[in-house]
């Protein structure tokens, strides 16, 4: 009695073999595009001048927020609470528009590059001193921003031109609300008790999510 012996198709090997060539295939690809996204030659969407303005705005930004935070920190020293408690919203609201700027750039296929933060001032000479120098930082974060529309206008980068119109409008309130306040300031002088209603008036301030925003 003979036993058939049936031996393995050739195609089957053949398919087989295919398949792993295939794999090897695609991960010498996927590792020379690795490599190449790790020296930075793999381009998104966006144009590397202006994914590096954004970065640089991204990085103001922090340093605003780091300042409020040093700013608030001050007047806790004066027990203002409410005048400290008013910057650390704003130094939250500085963080929200880091990030803001964080997930754009990744949205569009950019790449996010942090620096070093400088150190803020610790000390100024009085609670209008502060507000003073609040003012003139909101004026020159604006400047940035009108440069970075700049910007995507010169490169027709319409998408980023959209996306900064939210931060030209909010640099508008920005810079009324300090104001209002460096103005109320220099209208009580030195008056102790006129400070105190100022910084109860202004301890009522809440940080307000950006996803929440009307």
């Amino acid at each position: 009695m003979h036993r058939s012996f049936q031996a393995q198709p050739i195609t089957t090997k053949l398919i087989l073999v295919a398949k792993v060539d295939r794999l090897d295939s695609a991960e010498i690809v996927t590792n020379r595009w690795l490599a190449r996204l790790g020296a930075g030659e793999v381009k998104g969407m966006i144009d590397t001048k202006m994914q590096a303005a954004l970065n640089e705005q991204l990085n103001a930004e922090y340093y605003s927020s780091y300042l409020y935070l040093s700013m608030a920190a001050y007047f806790d020293s004066l027990n203002l609470k409410g005048f400290s408690s008013w910057m650390r919203v704003q130094s939250q609201e500085e963080h929200a528009h880091s990030l803001k700027f964080f997930d754009y750039i990744n949205e569009r296929g950019g790449r996010v590059s942090l620096s070093a933060i400088e150190g803020p001032p610790t000390e100024w000479e009085s609670p209008l001193a502060v507000f003073e120098a609040t003012a003139a930082h909101e004026a020159k974060v604006t400047g940035l921003v009108n440069k970075l529309v700049d910007l995507a206008i010169e490169l027709s980068d319409h998408a980023s031109n959209n996306f900064l119109q939210w931060f030209v409008a909010e640099q508008v309130e920005e810079e009324a609300s300090v104001d209002e306040v460096v103005q109320q300031l220099k209208l009580i002088g030195n008056d102790t008790h006129a400070l105190f209603m100022i910084d109860r008036e202004l301890g009522a301030r809440v940080f307000v999510p950006l996803a929440t925003e009307a």
